[in-house]
């Protein structure tokens, strides 16, 4: 947690340096494949919780990085018996979109970028621990455009990870960017 607050201060700080914006955001993390060898172990949708910087200077296109973290409890089905499981997610990413209709006080938008991404995970025998990856995303949303200090945006994006992880994601968000 402790990691987590000094990463959310480091945003702030170079948000406010680089005369950017910063969002908070909400959704949910969504899992396709699984997370456990030879089990039934795709988990539920969890819960998602990020911090963003977005750069916004340049005409046609934006420039955004930041982190997430969601977090879930779940039964893992192997070899007919359940195990108590449990996930952590976190995530960094940075990504740059292209202004694809702005209409005055709405704007769409699409783009892509890369992540690294972290799951912890405890439960199975054998499987516990934290895996890493790196990975490619892509993604579309629109933004509010209202003069003033706080905008609204709905974002998805789908992420393709590598490495030993057995699983790709998609997300869904709620942001409220101040700035």
């Amino acid at each position: 947690m402790k990691f987590l607050i000094l990463i959310a201060v480091c945003v702030l700080i170079i948000a406010s340096a680089a005369q950017g914006s910063v969002s908070v955001r909400f959704g949910k993390d969504y899992f396709h494949g699984d997370l456990y060898d030879g089990c039934n172990s795709k988990p539920p949708a969890a819960n998602l919780f990020g911090l963003m910087v977005h750069l916004r200077w340049f005409p046609l296109f934006d420039i955004d990085f930041g982190g997430e973290y969601s977090s879930r409890d779940f039964i893992a089905d192997c070899g007919g018996e359940g195990f108590a499981t449990s996930l952590k997610h976190y995530s960094m990413s940075a990504d740059a979109s292209l202004d694809i209709l702005p209409l005055g006080i709405l704007k769409f938008y699409v783009g892509g970028g890369l992540s690294y991404d972290w799951f912890d995970r405890s439960g199975l025998p054998g499987q516990e621990g934290m895996d890493s990856s790196m990975g490619v995303q892509v993604l579309t949303g629109v933004v509010t455009t209202l003069p003033g200090f706080i905008n609204g945006y709905i974002e998805v994006r789908y992420r393709w990870l590598g490495g030993d992880v057995n699983v790709n994601m998609s997300s869904a968000y709620l942001g409220l960017e101040l700035g």
